[in-house]
């Protein structure tokens, strides 16, 4: 396959990539040209990654080969060609779905990104007495330093 590369999936094996699965999707994707689809798009700025569902239907003009794919950046080897103008590379799509925008049948999906799914939103973790307690401290070192409302030594002694 064109594009394809060799990449490690763990530091003691290699793994082909893309996946045998993406190959799948995108077969799926390219039946949809010319059909009205829904994303669901991860949008990765410096200090977090998120995702993004706006519900809104885009006709999916074309899908076109992305000349400098990149794993660790999360460029994959094909862009979306898009109604509104826009070309949004698939490592950057986290779901592709027909019908419907919000809780789409698995039939309906017809491209999802589980590798970054995980990563943006990981499955639920079992709440316990550390858990809290390091969220907390975190959370409160944000608050007392954005806040900057440590009184000095001086203010200390006025009252």
């Amino acid at each position: 396959m064109r594009g394809r590369q060799l990449q490690p999936a763990n530091r003691q094996s290699s793994a082909l990539w893309p996946s045998a699965e993406y190959d799948r999707q995108l077969a799926r994707l390219r039946d949809a040209v010319g059909e009205n689809v829904y994303l669901v798009e991860a949008r990765f700025d410096a200090q977090h990654v998120s995702a993004r569902m706006s519900g809104t239907a885009y006709e999916l003009l074309a899908i076109v080969e992305f000349p400098r794919p990149d794993p660790a950046r999360h460029l994959y080897p094909h862009v979306l060609l898009l109604d509104d103008g826009r070309g949004i590379n698939l490592g950057r799509i986290l779901r592709v779905s027909r019908d419907r925008p919000y809780a789409p049948s698995p039939e309906a999906c017809v491209f999802e990104n589980h590798a970054l799914y995980e990563s943006i939103l990981p499955s639920r973790r079992r709440l316990n007495a550390a858990l809290i307690q390091r969220i907390a401290r975190r959370q409160l070192g944000e608050f007392v330093d954005a806040k900057n409302t440590l009184p000095t030594a001086a203010e200390q002694n006025d009252d």
